[in-house]
Formats: structure tokens, C-alpha cells, sequence
């Protein structure tokens, strides 16, 4: 029990704490960038629209989705990999299931990379 508990912590642990810090910056990032326009409002000068277009503008490349899913992929490999190399019994089904879980979702992104692009090409 105790082992798989710290598996599952360690796998949980090394996603949790990126996404935390990532979501953490940006943050604060937009904070900064929002307290600097509350700033300039508040001393009565007009707000560029050069600015709020560069905030309200998408900041993600076409090939956002394609890298994030290429990512997840290769978490599910290297966890699959970890796995077999491992070769214990017990332990290889579980990780096997843990990696589906990024598996998964790399190829979702994946996909959405392809069919958001086939979408993006017949609106232009």
C-alpha cells in the first residue's frame, strides 16, 4: 500500500508542481501588467489602444496544442519505458495505467492541433 502511495504521490508531485508555479507566474504577470494600467488611469492619461489590443490579442502559436500533446506523449513513453525497465510484476500494470492518463490526453491535444487547424483553414 505504502509503495504505490508513493508512486502515485511521486508521478502526482511532478505534475501538480509545474502546473502550480506556471499557473503561479502567470498571475502575476497579468497583475503587473493590469496595476500598470490602473496606474495610467488613475493619473488621467488615455490608455493606448495598442495596449489593450496586445492584451486582449491570442498569444498562443498555431502549434500550441501539437507541442503540449508531444509533451504528454512523452511523459506517457518515458513512464511506459520506466515501467518495463523496472520489471516487476506488480508494478508494471499500475505505471502502465498511469501513463494512459498523459497518453491520452497527448493524443487529444494532438488531435485538437489537427482539426482546429483544418477548422482555422476554412475560415480564412
Amino acid at each position: 500500500m505504502s509503495d504505490t502511495l508513493i508512486v502515485f504521490g511521486s508521478f502526482t508531485l511532478m505534475v501538480c508542481v509545474p502546473l502550480a508555479l506556471a499557473l503561479y507566474f502567470r498571475a502575476r504577470n497579468r497583475r503587473t501588467v493590469l496595476d500598470a494600467i490602473r496606474l495610467i488611469t488613475e493619473r488621467g492619461e488615455p490608455v493606448a489602444p495598442e495596449l489593450i489590443a496586445a492584451l486582449v490579442q491570442d498569444k498562443a502559436s498555431p502549434y500550441a496544442d501539437l507541442r503540449r500533446g508531444v509533451v504528454f506523449l512523452s511523459i506517457a513513453v518515458a513512464t511506459g519505458v520506466f515501467a518495463v525497465v523496472l520489471g516487476e510484476g506488480d508494478s508494471v500494470r499500475p505505471l502502465l495505467g498511469i501513463a494512459a492518463f498523459p497518453g491520452l490526453i497527448g493524443l487529444a491535444y494532438i488531435g485538437l492541433h489537427f482539426f482546429a487547424s483544418g477548422a482555422r483553414a476554412t475560415r480564412s
